[in-house]
């Protein structure tokens, strides 16, 4: 898949805009990175990364949009049970005896960390799965699919048709158009998921006969 710069597609909405100009990219700007939240993820963008937390916090991935799974793993490479808990910080010392069975770690994050809890000192390690954002690196901003241009041009006219006000059968026609286009793209994504092997899979899930109940895949 190829991928071009936010300023490319910019660009290319400019051409389609009359009297539009330089000064209106600072704002084109966030409308392109507004669009592209509602224009799905595909299995193209998942990637894996180790982390080495730092005093029970490890940063998290500048490009990580949505994380999928993790693991954590001791000094020795022995791979330790987690139980992830939803917010931040433990707001408690964990008291819990040590028996047999070693007690999980608690695993929560916040918008820029991964965090562990008091029993997470043994964690020299995190290896995370996640959905990412391609970077530009000359920009530091998110790159977009060229096959997503046409849907986020499409979202620049409509917010510059609401921007202006002056026109309100426009401004549905925009919106009409955006809401087309970006459809297109997730269900393009959908189906770039779908490999041969995950058809294969969910085929088998529908004819097997005898109920799977499993209770280790919930």
């Amino acid at each position: 898949m190829n991928y071009i710069s936010i300023d490319t597609v910019i660009a290319r909405a400019q051409t389609t805009i009359p009297n539009a100009d330089s000064m209106d990219k600072n704002i084109w700007r966030e409308w392109v990175w507004m669009g592209l939240q509602d224009l799905g993820i595909s299995d193209e963008d998942v990637k894996s990364i180790v982390l080495y937390p730092h005093e029970g916090l490890a940063k998290k991935p500048d490009d990580m949009r949505v994380m999928i799974d993790l693991n954590l793993y001791d000094a020795a490479d022995n791979q330790l049970s987690h139980r992830f808990r939803t917010g931040g910080y433990r707001l408690y010392d964990d008291t819990r005896i040590q028996t047999i069975t070693p007690i999980p770690v608690d695993v929560s994050e916040d918008r820029w960390n991964i965090i562990l809890g008091t029993n997470g000192d043994n964690v020299a390690k995190i290896v995370i799965r996640y959905f990412s954002y391609p970077i530009d690196p000359e920009t530091s901003l998110p790159l977009v699919r060229e096959d997503e241009t046409m849907a986020l041009v499409y979202f620049i006219r409509f917010m510059w048709a609401m921007r202006k006000d002056d026109n309100r059968s426009e401004i549905a026609e925009k919106q009409r158009m955006w809401y087309m286009e970006s459809d297109r793209v997730k269900a393009r994504k959908k189906m770039e998921s779908l490999t041969p092997e995950k058809a294969k899979t969910i085929m088998k899930s529908w004819m097997r006969l005898i109920p799977d109940f499993n209770m280790e895949r919930y």
